[in-house]
């Protein structure tokens, strides 16, 4: 192995951090935005200034469950591959 294939190594290690960043990062912007379209006039940011700790709370179960599943999402995907990669083995 020579140290081509190591930066290789490297770098496609650092691109695949930076895209499940930015999907990480997606996927609570979305979770955010579907539950502030299923809570349809309410203002929850104000409500969280005004001392609402209600809404703090929806709020982080929100961002926690979207993490949760882009996490279980990216699991499952890396198991598939995993298989599929022992399978080519074979």
């Amino acid at each position: 192995m020579g140290l081509e294939t190591e930066i290789v190594r490297v770098a496609a290690a650092v691109l695949q951090f930076v895209v499940g960043l930015a999907l990480a990062m997606s996927s609570v912007y979305l979770g955010l935005k579907m539950f502030d379209r299923l809570t349809k006039g309410v203002d929850e940011w104000q409500a969280i200034k005004n001392g609402n700790v209600v809404f703090g709370i929806l709020l982080a179960v929100a961002i926690i469950m979207a993490g949760v599943l882009f996490a279980v999402s990216f699991v499952k995907s890396a198991a598939a591959s995993g298989i599929s990669n022992a399978l080519d083995g074979l």
